[in-house]
């Protein structure tokens, strides 16, 4: 039965993954058609790549272009408001594609659903802000025992801390212990442990380019600060980026890799680095985490949407969504009964959500929004629960770079500031 369920896995994840290779391959067509101002072919290869890619919001939209290109009122209206109602703001009124409908009074209440998706809105609050401002964080992590907050920074290469009184320090300074860009970061409180991803980007102080595709989960003592063991890829037959880590119950610990797009373990008894889900058909690996029982791994992938992975069958399963929703874009990931939060910043508006599951956690009910468009934004990026709250970073500042890689004045940059919001 397994080996069945095996290969079942196996062909829901390469479908997934087909489809995703067709669609481009009809958006790329569409493209072109467009660019020639063959609208025609524009609308048919548009409709080509929603049939495999149903309810993607890109694709939303440019169909809805070629719709409107091709005089279809009622068409093109009808996938604007798709996107209207999965809470999505686009700029359609600056669109010259919709150029003919701008003065439609149908068309102005798209224009006005949009806006309202635009206002801000949610329940966050300030937990704290961080006084450097180029650390160019990326995670955070607690320490439920010392009651502490940890930062990772990806300019600086290093980790930091903050207690409930405010007091701050480094918990591992610039490029100590040979840490590169340091992103998620997860504490262990009953093993005393801090397991931390890094890897070298273009975002890295000092930036090496022969490091470009190394990357490493370090695991500390976190009470002396003891790099304890270094678990490595280098880059000599493929790139590597470790992003993203889970721990279990038992102290094992899954880590994504965002480049080659695998999943990795490192299991408490062997404390080996070992291949768990193998670079096959995922496009771009993101957040995790386990479920409250540990019998499965959800995973985020930015391109494809949201996967449940059975741990003892490594059987993948995509999660189905409802029509107003879309997963694509979500960066940080966490079960949170029978729920998943999830950062999502490769939408419009960024936004924080809560994701209902069915019993069988394989199906989307519904969703609320936690925070969306919230003033503080600025790339949102991951975060950790605590109780009833879940603490996020709120501007992480990934775009404080110029062309060249070299990071804005400090005049042009903001104290990392760390959201909460309440989650029941």
């Amino acid at each position: 039965m397994k080996f069945l369920i095996a290969i079942l896995a196996c062909t829901n994840l390469i479908l997934a993954q087909d489809n995703y290779k067709k669609s481009a391959g009809y958006e790329k067509i569409a493209v072109n058609n467009y660019l020639n101002k063959n609208y025609v072919l524009f609308l048919a290869n548009m409709i080509k790549a929603g049939e495999f890619r149903h309810n993607h919001p890109r694709i939303l939209y440019n169909l809805a272009a070629a719709y409107s290109l091709n005089n279809d009122k009622y068409n093109a209206f009808a996938e604007l408001q798709k996107l209207v109602d999965m809470k999505l703001y686009y700029a359609v009124e600056k669109d010259s594609d919709f150029a003919a409908y701008w003065k439609d009074a149908d068309f102005i209440n798209i224009v006005k659903g949009f806006n309202k998706n635009l206002v801000a809105g949610g329940n966050s609050e300030t937990a704290f802000t961080y006084p450097e401002k180029d650390l160019i964080t990326e995670s955070v992590a607690y320490d439920s025992a010392e009651k502490k907050f940890y930062l990772s920074s990806i300019y600086r290469k290093m980790i930091v801390w903050i207690d409930e009184n405010g007091n701050t320090g480094n918990f591992k300074s610039e490029g100590q212990d040979g840490l590169w860009s340091v992103f998620g970061i997860k504490v262990d409180p009953l093993r005393r442990i801090l397991w931390a991803c890094t890897g070298a980007v273009k975002q890295t102080k000092d930036y090496n380019p022969d490091d470009l595709g190394k990357t490493a989960v370090f695991k500390y003592n976190i009470d002396s600060g003891k790099l304890i063991k270094k678990f490595e890829l280098n880059n000599t037959e493929h790139n590597h980026l470790f992003g993203d880590l889970a721990l279990s119950l038992r102290g094992d610990v899954y880590v994504s890799d965002s480049r080659f797009n695998a999943v990795y373990k490192i299991p408490a008894d062997s404390d080996s680095l070992q291949m768990f889900i193998e670079p096959k058909e995922f496009i771009s690996l993101q957040g995790l985490d386990l479920s409250s029982d540990d019998k499965y791994l959800f995973l985020a992938d930015y391109g494809l949407g949201l996967f449940k992975i059975e741990l003892d069958t490594k059987e993948i399963e995509p999660i189905k969504s409802t029509e107003d929703f879309t997963p694509l874009g979500t960066d940080g990931l966490y079960f949170y009964k029978n729920s998943l939060i999830a950062t999502q910043n490769g939408i419009n508006p960024q936004r924080v959500v809560r994701i209902y599951l069915n019993d069988k956690l394989d199906k989307i009910e519904r969703y609320s929004i936690l925070d969306s468009n919230n003033p503080y934004f600025d790339e949102i990026t991951l975060g950790v629960i605590e109780g009833n709250h879940f603490y996020y970073i709120a501007n992480s500042q990934w775009g404080s770079f110029d062309k060249q890689g070299n990071i804005f004045p400090a005049e042009k940059l903001k104290e990392p500031k760390i959201l909460k919001t309440t989650l029941d």
